[in-house]
């Protein structure tokens, strides 16, 4: 989460998918509704899953496993969505271009500013209990793996490649953001 990969790959589909049903279905806090089910749902297996014991049939098992492994904490987009929504119901007559780009650029920089932090906090001892779910890694986990050992290891190169990286995924989430507004325009028109 501290990689400009990371926010790549998240905003490209992320955004879309947030806004084309928001627009569609037209509802105040569509995205804020979406990413608080999303949370809720991933927060439900972090906490029933590894109530279930389980242990694996494959090999090698390279860490003990009693029970099952459950996902990890869910991305904090629920502040991101909730700035979304705001600005969607500000712009509601712009243009799409000018829409896309205002709540693709209050995305990003919401769920940046909210992700970053939060990630920190993910590696230190205080995020390895039931809550977080920090400390579930699954059989097939190396216990000298930089992951089992809450290492991190940054994967760009250069402070500024990490920056190209971030404007990329800026762009795209404003990209995003205009394809979903026309995707949940298209939607609006649909008729059963």
């Amino acid at each position: 989460m501290h990689n400009s990969l990371f926010y790549i790959v998240l905003m490209i589909g992320t955004p879309a998918i947030l806004v084309a049903i928001a627009v569609a279905s037209q509802e105040r806090w569509a995205s804020t509704i979406m990413a608080i089910v999303y949370s809720a749902f991933n927060v439900a297996f972090l906490w029933i899953l590894p109530l279930v014991p389980a242990e694996p049939k494959l090999g090698p098992v390279y860490y003990p496993v009693t029970h099952m492994i459950p996902w990890e904490f869910p991305l904090l987009l629920v502040a991101a969505a909730f700035v979304l929504d705001l600005i969607l119901q500000r712009t509601d007559r712009w243009w799409p271009i000018a829409r896309g780009l205002a709540g693709g650029l209050a995305f990003f920089v919401t769920f940046v500013a909210v992700q970053w932090p939060f990630a920190d906090f993910l590696m230190l001892p205080a995020a390895r209990n039931w809550f977080f779910g920090t400390h579930y890694f699954d059989y097939g986990t190396r216990p000298t793996s930089a992951y089992a050992l809450y290492q991190f290891f940054p994967r760009d190169r250069s402070p500024a490649m990490f920056w190209r990286g971030m404007l990329i995924a800026m762009l795209l989430s404003c990209g995003m953001m205009w394809i979903g507004i026309r995707a949940g325009r298209a939607m609006q028109r649909i008729k059963r």
